[in-house]
């Protein structure tokens, strides 16, 4: 048995597309999930407990539903409501409502990863809240947030 490459060599192109179209929209749904992530994130670690609710409410249903049905859903069953969305942008909108989910919960346990007593520490020595952010909680959330972007990105 031999491998035939001629058929594969002859798509190339339309490959190429293709790959160049699911890099788009992962890179694009990356970016805007990781926006809304981190306003998920502040709203649970410091908005109104009722807000909070609804993004948990959010979370649990994005992260517990398969990325593919939420992408089918918003294709196939919209259209039943009169909102009719375009293949890329039904794939770019239900990837990036999944993305955000997973990217608030990394967010959050960034944000839980900063002690009460550092923030404290910082006021003390006359941090304005932009140094606080800048200092003491961004470097916190970082640490915390990168490995595991890192690992469910490969």
């Amino acid at each position: 048995m031999t491998l035939q490459f001629g058929p594969v060599l002859e798509q190339w192109p339309y490959l190429l597309g293709g790959a160049w179209l699911s890099l788009q929209i992962a890179v694009l749904a990356f970016a805007f999930g990781m926006l809304i992530g981190l306003a998920c994130a502040s709203i649970q670690r410091f908005g109104p407990a009722w807000l909070s609710r609804i993004v948990r409410l959010y979370v649990t249903f994005a992260t517990n539903t398969p990325q593919l049905v939420q992408i089918f859903f918003l294709f196939f069953a919209l259209p039943q409501a009169g909102i009719t969305l375009s293949p890329y942008a039904a794939v770019l909108i239900g990837a990036t409502f999944n993305a955000g989910a997973y990217l608030c919960e990394i967010q959050r346990a960034g944000f839980a990863s900063v002690h009460r007593t550092e923030i404290e520490a910082a006021e003390v020595l006359g941090f304005s809240s932009l140094q606080i952010v800048q200092h003491v909680i961004f470097p916190h959330v970082v640490k915390v947030m990168f490995p595991p972007c890192r690992t469910s990105s490969s």
